[in-house]
């Protein structure tokens, strides 16, 4: 299904898009079908049967296609987006509110009861039953009912939402073949409850902790980037850790107790798909491993250990090669703690996963530092396990609205606060200096003037001092602490019924130390 088709199903379910202007009258019908189409979304309840049936027969009129739209998977996850999404939700509440403050007093049920779809609507004793359901008085009762039945925002809101990994699509990484490992289980099986979007207000996020405010409680609903990322790691675990290459390779070792388990992290969890993916992959592949599910904000934190209790019972047992927590973790706070210089004792982790992380200019910043935190470093040998340690970063690239251009923040940050990446322009100027700290600019670069082939290569230098110098160069080069840099970067492709209608492609950094 293309996302030109994807739109059109969009516009025929968010309010924004197909609910009518007030302000030019729609008919008795079409006023209905709104009311009927916003009851189904936030308060079914609100609709009796009789009118659940004139809704049905008169979408069909109307809409061709609106009994398979009802099936397609792509109308069903357009539906539940809408639900969950807040800017949708208060403007189909305003124009409730403008349909009962107008008293619909432009539509005579005797004229104007459908237009074209229902002439003739009173030939019949039930005719005359449907026809009182357009009537003003019984619009204006159903208007009230679904403003009323919306009272009860976070439970109108609250979705449960079935995953099944690999998708049917698969996710096309180029070069890498989409098939998934053979796993005995089946396919990976979540279910998550999203909530809705705590209210707030233009001032709120101006504020100077719009931090806690409802901006950082993005969280509790599931993002497009963390249902590709659960794909790619699914059917590609190879390429986020050597540990997880098949079902068929040993595990790191025959004692789940043993502390060679693989230590994974998920930051901005979320609702916890990719962590709880994560985990019951590796249980499938036999691989030991503790995950730590990790955000900040009250309410996501709650929702999270809801989705993890539904999907393993009271956590994993101790006994299971797999164990998953969940912590409340602050990235502004780590990243202050860098900035201070302050000791960290902090636990380091093999894998960080991390989708959809990045929804404020600021939060680069913040995972540069969460990620220098908490990423093992090479030269931890007592602590590291013999594997790679990585971040995996997933963004969704949108094009338009208050999230786009965010993932060149990440690039920005992993240039400027890390040093220079493999990403970064080469510098306009012609000194090659070293540190400020150690010379002045303009002033050569001590390495490379110590490597200058007239010195390291000089025949007739003496065998002692050349040996002296190159043990000198080689103390200088491991001096140099490592740098987390974006070692690869990859493109996703759009999934049709993935993710919001503003996400374009996705973005998959993958990050480690050089």
């Amino acid at each position: 299904m293309s996302v030109d088709n994807d739109n059109n199903i969009a516009a025929r379910v968010d309010p924004t898009r197909c609910l009518p202007r007030v302000k030019t009258q729609p008919s008795a019908a079409d006023v209905f079908c709104a009311l009927c189409h916003l009851a189904l979304l936030y308060s079914p309840k609100s609709l009796g049967r009789t009118q659940a049936e004139l809704y049905s027969r008169l979408s069909r009129s109307t809409h061709a296609h609106a009994t398979t739209d009802r099936d397609d998977r792509a109308y069903i996850d357009a539906f539940d987006a809408a639900r969950v999404d807040d800017n949708e939700r208060r403007f189909a509440m305003d124009w409730i509110t403008r349909i009962i403050g107008s008293g619909l007093d432009w539509i005579d049920v005797d004229v104007d009861a459908d237009g074209d779809a229902d002439a003739g609507l009173h030939a019949s004793t039930e005719a005359e039953a449907e026809g009182e359901l357009l009537a003003p008085d019984a619009l204006l009762d159903l208007a009230g009912r679904v403003l009323g039945g919306h009272a009860g925002l976070e439970e109108a809101g609250a979705i449960s939402r079935d995953f099944a990994f690999p998708l049917l699509d698969p996710v096309i990484v180029e070069g890498v073949n989409a098939e998934p490992p053979h796993l005995d289980v089946g396919a990976i099986q979540v279910t998550l409850r999203d909530d809705p979007l705590p209210p707030s207000t233009t001032s709120d996020e101006a504020a100077h902790d719009s931090y806690h405010g409802a901006a950082a409680a993005v969280g509790v609903q599931t993002w497009g980037s963390a249902i590709i990322m659960s794909d790619t790691l699914v059917r590609h675990p190879a390429l986020f850790h050597p540990a997880l290459s098949s079902p068929s390779a040993p595990p790191l070792d025959a004692s789940p107790t043993s502390q060679s388990r693989l230590e994974i992290a998920e930051l901005g969890a979320g609702t916890g798909l990719v962590g709880m993916v994560t985990a019951k992959l590796l249980d499938c592949l036999h691989v030991p491993a503790h995950l730590m599910l990790t955000d900040y904000h009250d309410q996501v934190l709650t929702n999270l250990d809801h989705n993890v209790r539904h999907n393993f019972g009271t956590l994993l047992p101790t006994d299971s090669c797999v164990s998953v927590r969940v912590e409340r973790l602050d990235w502004q706070h780590l990243h202050q703690e860098l900035l201070l210089g302050a000791p960290s004792q902090r636990k380091r982790y093999d894998l960080l996963l991390l989708a959809d992380v990045v929804y404020a200019p600021e939060h680069a910043a913040w995972i540069h530092s969460s990620i220098s935190t908490l990423l093992k470093k090479p030269q931890d040998e007592h602590e590291a396990s013999k594997h790679h340690a990585r971040a995996h970063i997933f963004i969704a690239v949108r094009t338009s609205g208050k999230f786009e251009g965010l993932p060149a923040t990440v690039e920005d940050a992993f240039r400027t606060a890390g040093g220079p990446s493999r990403w970064a322009l080469p510098s306009l100027s012609s000194s090659n200096c070293a540190t400020p700290l150690e010379t002045t600019p303009g002033t050569p670069d001590p390495i490379s003037s110590l490597t200058h082939p007239a010195l390291v290569d000089n025949p007739h230098a003496s065998k002692p001092h050349h040996t002296l110098l190159h043990s000198r160069i080689d103390a200088i080069q491991t001096a140099s602490p490592p740098q987390l840099s974006i070692l690869a970067k990859r493109r996703l492709p759009k999934r049709a019924g993935v993710g919001r209608l503003d996400e374009q492609e996705y973005l998959w950094f993958e990050v480690g130390w050089t």
